[in-house]
């Protein structure tokens, strides 16, 4: 695999310089560390910000008469994530929880990148599953700590090919 040096100041090669000014950090992809990443998972997206309480607003032309509004349990996704209620979901259409779980994801990657401060141009090599461990592992926990650096071998090889030309 090649480097694409346009994607890398210019070099063919992994390149690792100091950034020293707030705003260029900011804009290098945010990463994050074991720690960061439950934190992530326990917070979920970020709050918005700035924001007046909502007991504090006066309310909206349009929650005034929300009387004769009535939800439908059955939501259909299409056409840029527009919410249609005129049919339950079809097979065709996206499941209601996978596409939660995408938007939930989607947002924490914002957030993360928000206000992460793990920043690099090139992130740094995992550390092998176990690798924290003190004491000899049994062999159920052999077999899964296997399986994960299997994971992680398919994970890196999938990122060197986006990352390739």
């Amino acid at each position: 695999y090649e480097l694409d040096p346009d994607a890398n100041s210019g070099l063919n090669y992994q390149y690792h310089d100091v950034v020293r000014k707030k705003g260029d950090r900011k804009a290098l992809p945010a990463g994050d560390c074991i720690d960061c990443r439950n934190y992530y998972e326990a917070v979920g997206p970020m709050p918005p910000r700035l924001q007046p309480p909502l007991w504090d607003l006066p309310p909206s032309p349009s929650q005034h008469d929300h009387r004769h509004h009535h939800h439908h349990p059955h939501h259909r996704f299409k056409n840029g994530g527009r919410v249609e209620t005129s049919r339950p979901l079809a097979d065709d259409d996206i499941d209601l929880a996978e596409f939660n779980e995408h938007q939930r994801r989607r947002d924490i990657a914002t957030h993360k990148q928000a206000i992460s401060r793990h920043r690099a141009q090139w992130q740094g090599s995992k550390d092998p599953p176990g690798y924290w461990m003190i004491g000899f592992p049994n062999t159920q926990e052999v077999a899964k700590i296997n399986a994960e650096a299997d994971e992680m071998r398919r994970e890196k090889e999938e990122q060197v090919r986006r990352e390739a030309r």
